[in-house]
């Protein structure tokens, strides 16, 4: 969870007692962030298998914060001499292209910020108190749902609000 339980005490003026509460609406408030970005905030591991005969092994999560391991699974041994692309999420190989093979390379890594940019917290804190309020009075969410769908509407200005604060961080796909 990337935003302070303390700090959204002070923006919905309740005491400690809350927290459990507090907390909740945090990490609702988090995950929804991470799913409108379509990508991790808090950097954290990952491991994928990729096919080898590219340039580069492009990875799912990005920004990649480091690369703890690349193995070639075919033979056992550890890929050396490449270089990482971390906006991209792209692990190019060194003088050629990676080895060819179907799911021939492990890459073990870490994805996410290691510094959360202060848009996307404060974003995410604006989220959760907008939650806590719409728990409180019901007045500042509306939620629908067809079927198996559900809708929610934040009002337009709070929606314009954070949306436009998390859009620099909103990831394209490629």
């Amino acid at each position: 969870m990337f935003i302070s339980i303390a700090r959204l005490r002070e923006r919905v003026c309740e005491s400690a007692a809350e927290d459990g509460a507090l907390l909740d609406f945090a990490t609702q408030a988090c995950a929804i962030v991470e799913a409108h970005l379509a990508r991790p905030v808090e950097a954290r591991s990952f491991a994928e298998v990729h096919h080898g005969g590219d340039r580069a092994l492009f990875v799912r999560h990005r920004p990649i914060v480091s690369v703890q391991s690349i193995r070639d699974v075919y033979i056992d041994e550890p890929a050396t001499g490449y270089r990482v692309d971390p906006d991209a999420g792209a692990i190019y190989a060194a003088n050629s292209d990676w080895a060819i093979g179907t799911a021939r390379w492990r890459v073990s890594y870490r994805a996410g910020f290691e510094e959360i940019p202060a848009l996307i917290s404060e974003a995410a804190l604006r989220l959760a108190e907008i939650l806590w309020h719409e728990a409180k009075d019901g007045m500042r969410i509306r939620r629908e749902s067809i079927g198996d769908v559900g809708f929610t509407y934040l009002s337009p200005d709070e929606d314009r609000t954070v949306r436009g604060m998390l859009q620099p961080y909103v990831r394209v796909a490629a």
